[in-house]
């Protein structure tokens, strides 16, 4: 079967979509006569009227409203297809966003692993507070929550689990500490963002009657995590991301005891028919990091106590 010419296609899609022959024609540029032609071959072609006039113009005609159905489809894909070659022939940058601690802890230190496995791939990079709506230009996101994350499609990362840590100097200085009890005597530091780990902590750890004494509150868990290293007091924190620091001995944790946190850190993105391939590339590099960490923590983290998580 020979399919029609793709000028009356054209025309007849954006005549249906727009309902008129006058916003068709200037969409494409041409005359409101010549998108009357193309219609009329196309009308020929096919066999059937595919308008109708009403008082106040034109409509799609019953018998060809499936038809501009899969038209609209078609050119859809036809555009999608055509951006897609295009984005990945100029390799633009691809636009990730995360919040600044998972961005800072966890992605920037394994990005260039991602870079040596693809020279060239260009990734950009935007932090920001978890609770705020994500840059139109996001292609992929990084979000904490219990999801679903819809209209999005959504893959699950890792989850979380807080511990304290301090530095070995301090420790040296202001230890033992040897009971979760024994943290109360000693400066904590606390974050403006997660006010509440402290108490959760130390009441899965059994500890009973909470009291603080020394307190410390900073902005934001970074600048805690910072303060632990430079010996200020004992900060809580999330374990996946204190990993590296504690491995390279900077932190120590004074009490073995881990709090899994109810929500979880997701991969997110807009659904389509197809990715590029820089995307996939990335994506699928994530989520393989991703497992590793998480199958690194979860055995440690399989008898803590689930807690709130804003």
């Amino acid at each position: 079967m020979k399919l029609p010419p793709l000028n009356p296609l054209r025309a007849f899609e954006a005549a249906a979509r727009h309902e008129s022959f006058l916003a068709a024609a200037n969409e494409l540029n041409v005359t409101p006569g010549a998108i009357s032609r193309q219609v009329k071959t196309l009308e020929e072609y096919l066999g059937f009227p595919l308008f109708v006039r009403v008082h106040n113009g034109i409509e799609v005609s019953a018998e060809a409203k499936p038809y501009q159905e899969a038209m609209r489809a078609a050119f859809l894909l036809m555009e999608q297809s055509t951006k897609q070659l295009l984005s990945e022939r100029s390799q633009s940058p691809l636009n990730v966003w995360c919040s600044r601690l998972f961005m800072r802890q966890w992605l920037v230190p394994r990005l260039a692993d991602f870079q040596d496995m693809y020279p060239g791939q260009e990734v950009r990079l935007t932090g920001g507070r978890s609770d705020e709506p994500l840059p139109i230009e996001t292609d992929l996101a990084i979000r904490f929550g219990t999801g679903p994350f819809e209209p999005w499609q959504s893959h699950f990362l890792m989850g979380t689990s807080i511990i304290p840590v301090c530095s070995p100097e301090y420790l040296k200085q202001h230890g033992p500490i040897e009971r979760p009890a024994d943290l109360l005597g000693h400066t904590l530091l606390f974050t403006t963002t997660r006010l509440d780990d402290w108490y959760h902590w130390l009441s899965s750890a059994g500890v009973e009657n909470v009291v603080f004494g020394k307190k410390l509150t900073l902005q934001g868990d970074g600048l805690a995590y910072r303060a632990a290293i430079e010996s200020a007091g004992v900060a809580i924190g999330r374990k996946e991301f204190l990993q590296p620091d504690v491995a390279a001995g900077r932190l120590v944790t004074p009490i073995d005891h881990s709090v899994r946190l109810k929500g979880d850190f997701y991969l997110i993105y807009p659904r389509a028919p197809r990715h590029t391939r820089q995307f996939n590339q990335f994506r699928d590099w994530l989520l393989n990091d991703a497992k590793e960490t998480w199958d690194q923590h979860v055995c440690a983290d399989s008898n803590g106590t689930a807690v709130a998580s804003p």
